[in-house]
């Protein structure tokens, strides 16, 4: 199979699922954002508890 017969497939559910596009965009960008507003505190944690720990390690340069 040559790349102009492997692209072809790949192109038809684009063109396809096109009119559905901004819908799509749209929901992902509120999901998102709810997401992240919720997860923030949490990933905050992780991050402090992740930067400690080589903080105090002398012998690490950063």
């Amino acid at each position: 199979m040559d790349a102009e017969s492997g692209s072809i497939p790949s192109a038809q559910p684009v063109s396809s699922n096109h009119q559905d596009t901004s819908y799509d965009l749209s929901f992902t960008l509120s999901t998102h954002h709810s997401m992240r507003a919720l997860n923030q505190p949490y990933t905050i944690g992780r991050t402090t508890a992740a930067i400690i720990p080589s903080l105090a390690i002398p012998d690490v340069d950063m």
